[in-house]
């Protein structure tokens, strides 16, 4: 079997269904964000249900059948199966990658990195977004094979980053892989923010440099946070819960 595990819902957009064979897996997480240290898979999965219907209480995905069913599709491969992971390049995208590694079972399977083709440096971080069809084909046409050293690489970063070890997320952020394009760059974004991602960190500061300049209204706040700090991939509700604790 043919798999394609893609970074969120609106990549199926415009995903080249009809040119590629295979079943697609939609990850649905936000692990960026929330408690990722447990020792257990179940709780685990209780954990993140129970942050994520607090936090986002309007959101319309059932953790269990929108989130967890589509992990447990990949933890259900088999010998000789191909999986392609979508994934773009932000730390958002990377820690979803990362911790969708660790769920794989020991088999034999044939693993590929899809990652965004950006000719131009300043959309390094808008990723698949913008990309038509044809253009997502050309990634695809440019993938990359995990190799056994890359797989446990990205075990790895997950057990580093959900352990809070920045001293050893920071070694690891040395390991050249063309799988792992730009993780110096990323796993410093994510030290930047603090041990645990809720201290007064590098977004908390961005964004306060960005309202004390003069600006006054989320909409703008986001934008310019965007632009500047691409690399979090942050969407509106992670920036806007650090908005409110700034306004407060």
């Amino acid at each position: 079997m043919i798999y394609h595990v893609l970074t969120g819902e609106a990549l199926l957009q415009s995903f080249p269904k009809g040119k590629l064979e295979g079943s697609v897996v939609i990850i649905r997480e936000c692990l960026i964000e929330g408690p990722v240290k447990t020792d257990t898979l179940p709780a685990f999965w209780e954990n993140r249900m129970e942050y994520l219907s607090n936090t986002y209480p309007e959101s319309d995905i059932h953790y269990v059948d929108d989130v967890v069913f589509e992990f447990e599709k990949l933890m259900e491969l088999q010998d000789g199966d191909e999986v392609n992971f979508w994934f773009e390049h932000d730390l958002f995208c990377q820690l979803n990658f990362w911790f969708t590694l660790t769920l794989l079972p020991a088999k034999n399977l044939k693993l590929y990195r899809v990652s965004p083709i950006v000719k131009n440096p300043k959309m390094l971080w808008h990723g698949f977004g913008p990309m038509s069809p044809k253009e997502l084909l050309n990634c695809f046409s440019n993938k990359t094979q995990l190799t056994p050293a890359d797989l446990e690489l990205g075990k790895d970063l997950w057990k580093a980053y959900s352990n809070s070890d920045m001293n050893t997320l920071s070694e690891l952020s040395n390991a050249i892989s063309p799988s792992f394009p730009h993780l110096k760059e990323v796993c410093k974004a994510q030290i930047d923010r603090g041990s645990d991602g809720n201290q007064i960190g590098r977004p908390e500061r961005v964004l306060k440099q960005i309202l004390d300049s003069g600006v006054n209204n989320f909409e703008e706040a986001f934008q310019v946070f965007s632009e500047q700090e691409g690399i979090y991939g942050f969407g509106d509700s992670q920036i806007l819960n650090i908005y409110d604790r700034l306004m407060e």
